[in-house]
């Protein structure tokens, strides 16, 4: 479980910021999605635990998602692996300037945080788990 960009990206930048992936084989793609509704107040200790989602994509579809959206896919699908495309879009419209830097690039800072946003001490994984029935899963369609 991740998130793509640091958090200070995420608070500046995060409403014009969206994450994109597209299957590259025609057996399409699987990635698992978590959603946090605690507060960001709340003490990480307080917050609940939050069960994945795992969502299909087809080959030939793209799924997009908000850049704040906790997610993973590594998943091994047999020999071929979970191959996928993953992309950054950045909305370009009359504010587009914020999206951009210096240079006129799009955000240069994509890096994956582990952690969670108020206590770098505390993986997400501990909080964010795998989807019940994800193993019966990935003991079906994919290889050990």
């Amino acid at each position: 479980a991740h998130v793509d960009y640091d958090y200070p990206i995420l608070q500046k930048h995060g409403n014009k910021l969206f994450l994109a992936f597209f299957p590259l084989t025609e057996e399409g793609a699987f990635l698992q999605l978590w959603k946090d509704q605690a507060p960001q107040s709340a003490m990480n200790e307080n917050k609940p635990t939050v069960e994945g989602t795992v969502v299909f994509i087809p080959f030939g579809k793209m799924f997009l998602v908000p850049s704040q959206t906790i997610h993973g896919g590594g998943f091994k699908r047999g020999d071929e692996g979970n191959l996928r495309f993953h992309l950054y879009i950045a909305m370009n419209d009359a504010d587009c300037e914020s999206n951009v830097d210096s240079n006129g690039d799009l955000l240069n800072h994509p890096m994956n945080k582990y952690t969670e946003e108020n206590d770098k001490r505390r993986e997400l994984c501990e909080r964010f788990v795998n989807a019940k029935g994800l193993d019966c899963l990935t003991g079906e369609f994919f290889d050990d």
